[in-house]
C-alpha cells in the first residue's frame, strides 16, 4: 500500500517548478443576488437555477412534534420549523456542530430538543434559537464503539429531564447490559442509573410530569415468541417500583398516555394500555401485522402497522376504551416517530429523507409527494442534455426530469419495489432500470413504455451499462451465494452475448462505457466479501468485449464506490470511504494524482464520494457527506476551489451536462438541484504558462521518462503555453518511422516458416511493433487456418493488449493527450495529420479517436 502523503502540497511546490501555475481569476464583485424561486415558491440556494421536486416537508428527522396544531418542529441535522398547512419552512436552525443526529427526542411543549451523536455526545437544544443548552458524555459499558447499538430517548413534557439506554449492547460484548440513566437536564447530573443487571432495554418511555419511568426488559436470547417485561421505576432516584410480564412477546414500543399515568405497550402485533401499579385497561391482539409506530395523545392512540415494503395502515383508537375510531393508509416509512396535533385533526410522520403529514378528518396528505419522496440515489443525464432520470431505493418509479424546465416530463412505471440504478442509452432513445425487485427494465425514452424485462437477477444488482449504440445492455452483480459476474444482454429478445464471473472473492465496483462508446470496463476488487478489510485492492479493468484485462493496478486502502472515466478516456478514478480519490492513467494503470479531503468527504462510512468530470476535464466534483456540500477541485494544481451548499441532506450523486454549463446534484433531501456552472467562480481554473525551449524540452521529455504523476504535471504544463506547445510538437512528432505494409507481411507469413528461428524472429519483430502490426494480425487472425500461426498472434495480443506502452510509444501517446486537451484549431490539425499515417498505428488511431471527440464536443 502507498504511504499516505500530502499530494497538495506537493503538486503545488512542483507545479512552480514545472514552468506553469494555476491564475486565479479576479474576485467577482459582490452585488446583492436576486434569489430564484422554485415551483412552489421556495427559494434556491445561491447559484441554482432549479430544483426538481420540493423541500417542503422534507427533512431526515430523526424527531418530530407539534409546537402548536399549525406548527411542526422536526429535528435531524437541524432545528427546522414548518407551517404545518403548507408545509412551507418557517425557520432553520442549523449548525454545522450538530451534525446528523443517531436518534432524537423533543420535549411535548416543543421548547427543548435532545440529540445522541457519534462518540456518544449529548447534546440538549434550545428549539426556539437552535442553540446548545448542555452538552454531555453518554458513557457506555462498552468503549470500543463509535456509535450506540440502537439507542432511545424519551424526554418529559416541559423538557426538564430525560432518559436514555443504550439498547442491544450485547452484540459487541455479549452478556453486558446497556447503560440506561435518568438525566436532569438544568444541572446536567445523571439522577440515577437503572440497574437491570443482565437484561437489555427494548424500548423506554418516561412521563409527562417525568415521574415515572417505563422500560420493557430482555434479553440477547429472547425470540419472537419470548414475553418480554415491563418495569415502572420512580424517574426522581431510579427505584424499581414493580415489573410485570404482560404477556405479549417482544416489546417494540412504550408510550405514556399524556397527562395520565397510564401507558401503552406494543409488541409485535399486540397493544394493551397498563398502569404505573400493574393494571390492564384494555387489549388488542391478533392483528396479523407487524407493528411499527404508535403515537399518543390525551385521548387518542395511533397505530402504525407495516402491510408490505412500503405501505403503512394507521388505527386510531380511543385511549380509554381501545376501540378503533378510523383508519389511514399511508405509502412510507412509519418507524422513526410520529406525533398528534393537540387537536387532534393532523399526525406527523418522520419518514426517513421527509415528513408525512397527514389530515386525519380524511385520511389525505396534506403536501401530495411532488417528485421522489425519499433520497434521489441515482441519476442518468441524457447524451443531448436535455432530459436527466432519476431512481430511488424507496420509490417504485423512475422518474423523467425536463432540465431546462425542472418539471416531471413522465414516470416509468412497472418495478415493484425501489429504483436502484438508471442508464440512459448513447443515442439517448432508451432508459435502463434495475430495482430491488431483482428485474431490469428497458423503457422507450419517447414513449415511456417498456422494451424489455430481464427477471430473476439478484437485489443486489448495481452497475447497469449500454454499449454498442444501445443495441446490448451489460449488468453487474452478485448472484444468490455465488460470485460477482457481468452478463451483456440484447434486447428486447434478452439474448446473452457474453457472460463473465469473477472468482477469487472479486466484487464488481463499477462499468464504465468508454467515451468511444465501445468498450466496457469493468472494474473490480480483490477483497473478500463480508469483510471490514482497509487494505490495498487489486482492481482490474477490463475490455469485456475481448474478454481480457487490459490494465490491472493497486488502488489505495479499498475500492468502495463507483469510479468514473475522464472525457478523454484516459483517465480513471477509483474512491475510498476515507474520501481519497486517485485518477491513474489508462495506458499504464499507474497513479497520476491524488485528492482527500481528510475524512471529510465520507465521516459516516454510507455513501462514500461520489465524484465527476467537467466536460472540460480540468474540474472534478466530489460529494461532502458531513456538510451536505459539493467541492470543486481544479485537477492540474490539485487545490479545492470552491464549495457549493444548498442541499438539505448528504449528496449522492454528481453529473454534468455534456455542455459542461451545469452540475445537477442528487440528494438524500429527495431533490435534485441544477448549478449554473457559468458562474465566475465555479468556472474551471485558466492555465497560465510561458514556457522557454529548455522548459519545452524537459516536459517533452517527462513525458517518455518520467512517473506518471511527473508525466501527468507536465502534461499541464504544456498545456498552458498552447501556441509554443503545438509548435513544439508539430517538429516531433510523429516519432516514430513507419514500417512498409510489405514489410509487416512479410513477418506474418514467416510465423509459418519452416525454420524455428524464422518463426521467432517474426514473432519478436511483430511484437515490438505492435502498434504498427496490429491491424494487419487481426485481419491475419481471423483468415488463417494454420494452427502455429493462430498460437503465435494469439501470444502477441496477449503479451500486448494488457503490457504498459514502451518509452516511445507512451511519449506520443501522451503528446496526442496534450493537443485533445488544447483542442484548439492548430491542435487539430496537428492531430489530423497523425491520424492519417500511411500505416495505422496505436497512436494514429488514437489521434484520430481524440479528433472524434472534439468534433462531438459543445461548441
Amino acid at each position: 500500500m502507498r504511504a499516505a502523503r500530502s499530494v497538495i502540497a506537493v503538486i503545488l511546490v512542483l507545479s512552480s517548478r514545472c514552468g506553469f501555475g494555476w491564475t486565479d481569476e479576479p474576485p467577482a464583485t459582490k452585488s446583492a443576488e436576486p434569489t430564484k424561486l422554485d415551483a412552489f415558491g421556495d427559494p434556491l440556494p445561491p447559484g441554482a437555477l432549479a430544483r426538481f421536486g420540493t423541500i417542503r416537508f422534507r427533512h431526515r428527522a430523526k424527531a418530530v412534534e407539534f409546537l402548536d396544531k399549525d406548527t411542526i418542529v422536526s429535528v435531524g441535522s437541524s432545528i427546522r420549523i414548518w407551517d404545518a398547512n403548507s408545509g412551507k419552512l418557517i425557520a432553520d436552525r442549523g449548525s454545522k456542530e450538530m451534525g446528523e443526529p443517531d436518534c432524537a427526542a423533543i420535549s411535548a411543549n416543543g421548547k427543548r430538543a435532545i440529540t445522541l451523536h457519534k462518540h456518544h455526545i449529548i447534546r440538549v437544544w434550545d428549539v426556539s434559537t437552535g442553540r446548545i443548552v448542555r452538552e454531555m458524555r453518554f458513557d457506555p459499558q462498552c468503549k470500543d464503539r463509535e456509535y450506540p447499538f440502537f439507542p432511545e430517548i424519551s424526554v418529559c413534557a416541559d423538557g426538564s429531564r430525560f432518559a436514555i439506554t443504550d439498547r442491544l449492547i450485547y452484540q459487541c460484548q455479549r452478556g453486558v447490559a446497556g447503560p440506561t440513566w435518568i438525566v436532569d437536564v438544568d444541572s446536567g447530573s445523571k439522577l440515577a442509573k437503572l440497574q437491570i443487571g443482565l437484561r437489555d432495554v427494548s424500548a423506554l418511555a418516561i412521563s409527562a410530569d417525568g415521574k415515572y419511568l417505563v422500560a420493557g426488559l430482555g434479553t440477547h436470547k429472547d425470540n419472537w415468541d419470548t414475553n418480554q417485561l415491563v418495569s415502572v421505576w420512580d424517574a426522581n432516584n431510579g427505584r424499581l417500583l414493580r415489573t410485570d410480564n404482560p404477556g405479549i412477546g417482544p416489546i417494540y414500543r412504550l408510550e405514556f398516555i399524556r397527562g395520565q399515568e397510564s401507558f401503552v405497550v406494543a409488541g409485535r402485533d399486540v397493544i394493551s394500555l397498563r398502569t404505573v401499579d400493574g393494571k390492564e385497561r384494555w387489549r388488542i391482539g391478533g392483528r396479523n401485522q407487524l407493528l411499527e409506530n404508535i403515537s399518543v395523545a390525551s385521548d387518542r392512540v395511533l397505530v402504525w402497522s407495516a402491510t408490505n415494503s412500503n405501505k403503512r395502515v394507521g388505527e386510531i383508537l380511543d385511549a380509554a376504551a381501545g376501540y378503533r375510531i378510523s383508519k389511514l393508509d399511508y405509502e412510507g416509512w412509519c418507524g422513526q416517530n410520529s406525533t398528534l396535533s393537540p387537536d387532534g385533526t393532523k399526525v406527523a410522520i418522520a419518514d426517513g429523507e421527509r415528513l408525512g403529514v397527514l389530515n386525519l378528518r380524511d385520511g389525505t396528505e396534506i403536501i401530495p409527494p411532488n417528485g421522489h419522496t425519499l433520497g434521489v440515489f441515482s441519476t442518468s443525464v441524457s447524451p443531448d442534455g436535455r432530459l436527466i432520470a432519476s431512481a430511488s431505493q424507496n420509490d417504485r418509479d423512475i422518474i423523467l426530469w425536463d432540465v431546462d424546465q425542472a418539471r416531471e416530463v413522465r414516470r416509468f412505471k412497472g418495478h415493484n419495489e425501489g429504483g436502484r440504478r438508471v442508464d440512459f442509452s448513447p443515442d439517448g432513445k432508451f432508459l435502463a432500470s434495475s430495482s430491488l425487485d431483482r428485474s431490469i427494465r428497458v423503457w422507450d425514452v419517447e414513449t415511456g413504455r417498456p422494451k424489455a424485462t430481464f427477471d430473476g437477477f439478484s437485489p443486489n444488482l448495481d452497475p447497469i451499462c449500454f454499449i454498442e449504440r444501445g443495441k446490448t445492455l451489460a449488468l453487474a452483480g452478485t448472484t444468490v451465494g455465488g460470485p460477482d459476474e457481468v452478463r451483456v444482454l440484447e434486447y428486447p429478445d434478452g439474448n446473452e452475448v457474453l457472460k463473465h464471473t469473477f472468482e477469487n472473492n472479486s466484487s464488481i465496483k463499477s462499468l464504465i462505457r468508454h467515451p468511444n462508446g465501445k468498450i466496457l470496463m469493468v472494474v473490480a476488487s480483490a477483497i473478500p466479501k463480508g469483510s471490514n478489510q482497509q487494505s490495498s485492492a487489486n482492481i482490474e479493468v477490463w475490455d469485456e468485449l475481448a474478454g481480457r484485462p487490459i490494465l490491472q493496478f493497486v488502488a489505495p486502502e479499498s475500492c468502495e464506490m463507483a469510479c468514473r472515466i475522464s472525457p478523454d478516456g484516459r483517465t480513471i478514478t477509483t474512491s475510498t470511504h476515507d474520501g481519497t480519490i486517485c485518477l491513474w492513467e489508462l495506458a499504464t494503470g499507474l497513479e497520476r494524482a491524488r485528492f482527500s479531503d481528510n475524512g471529510r468527504i465520507d465521516e459516516y462510512g454510507g455513501l462514500g464520494p461520489v465524484h465527476a468530470f467537467s466536460m472540460d476535464g480540468l474540474t472534478l466534483a466530489c460529494n461532502s457527506i458531513e456538510f451536505h456540500d459539493v467541492n470543486l477541485w481544479d485537477i492540474p494544481s490539485g487545490r479545492r476551489f470552491a464549495s457549493i451548499h444548498g442541499h438539505g441532506g448528504w449528496v449522492v450523486t454528481t453529473e454534468f451536462t455534456p455542455d459542461g454549463r451545469r452540475l445537477l446534484t442528487s440528494s438524500c433531501d429527495t431533490t435534485i438541484l441544477s448549478w449554473d456552472m457559468t458562474r465566475p467562480e465555479w468556472r474551471s481554473r485558466p492555465l497560465s504558462s510561458n514556457l522557454s525551449d529548455a522548459d519545452l524540452a524537459t516536459h517533452w521529455n517527462r513525458l517518455r521518462n518520467a512517473t506518471a504523476e511527473e508525466a501527468y504535471r507536465s502534461k499541464w504544463a504544456l498545456v498552458g503555453d498552447p501556441k509554443k506547445t503545438v509548435e513544439f510538437l508539430r517538429a516531433r512528432l510523429p516519432s516514430t518511422t513507419p514500417i512498409s505494409a510489405e514489410q509487416i507481411k512479410t513477418w506474418v507469413a514467416d510465423l509459418d516458416a519452416n525454420q524455428f528461428s524464422a518463426r521467432e524472429k517474426a514473432q519478436r519483430q511483430l511484437h515490438d511493433h505492435f502498434d504498427q502490426t496490429e491491424g494487419q494480425l487481426r485481419r491475419d487472425l481471423a483468415k488463417t487456418t494454420s494452427a502455429e500461426v493462430r498460437n503465435r498472434i494469439n501470444h502477441i495480443f496477449n503479451a500486448n493488449l494488457a503490457a504498459i506502452p514502451g518509452p516511445n510509444m507512451l511519449r506520443d501517446l501522451r503528446a496526442n493527450e496534450v493537443l485533445e486537451q488544447i483542442g484548439s484549431p492548430e491542435a487539430r490539425d496537428l492531430l489530423r495529420r497523425l491520424a492519417n499515417q500511411p500505416v495505422a498505428t496505436r497512436t494514429s488511431r488514437d489521434a484520430a479517436e481524440s479528433l472524434k471527440r472534439l468534433e462531438a464536443r459543445p461548441r
